[in-house]
C-alpha cells in the first residue's frame, strides 16, 4: 500500500499539476496512461480495504475476502502491465518500441513485488509463522527472475536488429544503435551491468537458490505426520529483496536513460 501511494505521487509530479489527473482519469479513448492512472488508485484503493480487514478493524465474510484478494489481484496485474505498454507504445523511441520491454517490465514488476512482501515480513516479523509461504515465493522468485534474464536478451536482440538492419539507412536505426551502445558500452554501462545484471538478477538468484537448498524442510518423525518448513534466515532473505528492489531501481532508470529520439538528416 506505501509503494502504491509512492507510485501515485511520482505520477502526479509527472503530470506537473494535480488538477491534470482528473483530465487524464477522463481522456476518450482509454490511454494507457489513464488505463495505468485508474489501476493505481483501484488497486490502492482495495489494498486500503484488504489491510483494514487484515489488521481487525473491518470485518466481511471469508468468501468476500477471497473476492477482494482476486480484485486487488487483477488491478495490480494490470498495474504491472500499464508501464511496459505505455513506453513500448512510442515507436518514436526505438529503445522501447518492442514487445520485449513490456515482458520485461512486467516481470521486474512482479519479482520487485515478491520481494516488498518479503521486506514486509521480515520487518514485520511474520517471516517464520510464513514460512511454507516464503519458501514458495522465492520459488517463484527464481522463476520469474530466469524469466526476466530472457526477456532482457530478446529486448537488447530486438533492439540490435532494428540498429543493424537500418542504422546507415535511417534516423531510426542510429538512435536504436546509440540507444544500444549506451547501454553495453556507454554512460549506462554501469548501471546496467552492474545494477541491473550483477545486483538485481545474479545476486537474489544465487541468494536464494542458497537458500531453498541449505534451509530444507524439517522432515517429520511418525506416519502420517506432515513436514515441518525450516525458518528461512531474515537476513538473507532481506538481502536478497534489496537486490532485487534495486535491480528494478536500475532497469527503470537505464530505460529512460539510454532512450534516444531519432534525429532526422536532411539534405541541404
Amino acid at each position: 500500500l506505501g509503494a502504491l501511494g509512492l507510485g501515485i505521487v511520482c505520477l502526479l509530479a509527472d503530470l506537473g499539476r494535480p488538477d491534470r489527473l482528473l483530465l487524464v482519469l477522463a481522456l476518450q479513448p482509454a490511454t494507457y496512461l489513464g488505463v495505468g492512472a485508474w489501476a493505481l488508485g483501484l488497486c490502492a484503493a482495495l489494498a486500503l480495504v484488504a489491510a483494514l480487514v487484515w489488521r481487525g478493524i473491518l470485518t466481511m465474510p471469508f468468501a468476500l475476502f477471497r473476492v477482494l484478494h482476486g480484485a486487488l489481484g487483477l488491478a495490480g496485474l494490470v498495474t504491472v502491465l500499464y508501464t511496459g505498454l505505455l513506453l513500448s507504445d512510442m515507436p518514436s523511441v526505438p529503445l522501447w518500441d518492442t514487445p520485449w520491454l513490456v515482458a520485461v517490465f512486467a516481470l521486474s514488476g512482479i519479482s520487485c513485488g515478491i520481494a516488498l512482501v518479503a521486506v514486509s515480513a521480515v520487518a514485520g516479523g511474520s517471516l517464520g509463522v510464513f514460512a511454507t509461504v516464503a519458501r514458495r515465493l522465492l520459488r517463484l522468485d527464481s522463476v520469474v527472475i530466469l524469466l526476466e534474464v530472457i526477456a532482457v536478451g530478446g529486448w537488447l536482440w530486438a533492439v540490435g536488429a532494428l540498429a543493424a538492419a537500418s542504422a546507415e539507412a535511417t534516423a531510426t536505426g542510429a538512435a536504436a544503435q546509440t540507444s544500444l551502445a549506451a547501454l553495453l558500452s556507454g554512460d549506462n554501462a554501469l548501471w546496467f551491468w552492474l545494477g541491473l545484471g550483477v545486483v538485481g538478477l545474479a545476486a537474489p538468484l544465487a541468494f536464494e537458490a542458497l537458500l531453498l537448498r541449505a534451509n530444507g524442510p524439517r522432515f517429520a518423525v511418525g506416519k502420517g505426520r506432515r513436514a515441518k518448513p525450516r525458518p528461512l534466515p531474515a537476513a538473507s532473505v532481506l538481502i536478497a529483496s534489496i537486490c532485487v528492489l534495486a535491480g528494478g531501481a536500475a532497469l527503470r532508470y537505464v530505460a529512460v536513460a539510454a532512450a534516444v529520439l531519432p534525429v532526422p538528416v536532411y539534405p541541404f
